[in-house]
């Protein structure tokens, strides 16, 4: 009986590995816009098309950041902290995931532009600053399909901060930038807020 049973596990071993190495074929959804979905081919020769001497074009763009802790659908999600993190009056270590919500106004309710998504961790010991990143990516209006990347040293303190556009794709592909940024509202009890992002993209 033992033996029978080392020789299934055996045999399902074997099987096991080699249906491990098999390709998977893939299936992709071939429907794409001027933002999204580009072939290789599309995107070289975009770079090919494109004229380096020529001066970018500005975008200026708002929208509202709608950041949602403690909800019936939590939209920021904590998924690692430090051992030390519960003693730190920073939370020095805490990590957030982030699937949030970008609309024309304050207005959780308002027409959705796009949603934030990505990481920011509490990266400093001595004052309330986190380090972000994360793409915005546009969901409607002239710009969907297309992302922004997002990376900053976010001091939530202050009033003003000044977050960095540091690439994109699509129509923003190429793109460099500033953001500035300004909490419009935040509920202490839950850490729930609204922050206002002013985006100012150069573009070609």
């Amino acid at each position: 009986m033992a033996s029978t049973m080392a020789m299934l596990m055996f045999i399902s071993c074997c099987f096991g590995l080699a249906f491990a190495r098999l390709p998977v074929p893939l299936s992709f959804n071939t429907g794409s816009s001027s933002a999204d979905g580009q072939t290789p081919e599309a995107v070289e020769r975009w770079f090919r098309d494109v004229d380096p001497t020529a001066t970018p074009r500005l975008t200026k763009i708002r929208f509202y950041y709608h950041e949602n802790r403690v909800a019936a659908n939590p939209t920021t999600v904590e998924i690692a902290r430090a051992s030390s993190t519960g003693n730190s009056p920073t939370s020095f270590g805490s990590t957030m995931v982030i699937d949030d919500a970008l609309t024309i106004s304050p207005d959780p309710d308002s027409e959705l532009v796009g949603r934030a998504q990505g990481i920011y961790s509490s990266a400093s010991q001595e004052d309330m600053a986190f380090i972000l990143m994360f793409n915005v990516v546009f969901t409607s209006g002239e710009f969907a399909g297309s992302t922004l990347s997002i990376m900053a040293r976010d001091p939530i303190t202050k009033e003003f901060r000044e977050p960095s556009i540091l690439g994109g794709t699509g129509a923003f592909r190429l793109a460099r930038g500033a953001i500035v940024t300004h909490t419009y509202a935040l509920d202490p009890a839950t850490l729930n807020a609204v922050v206002e992002y002013n985006l100012f993209v150069l573009h070609y």
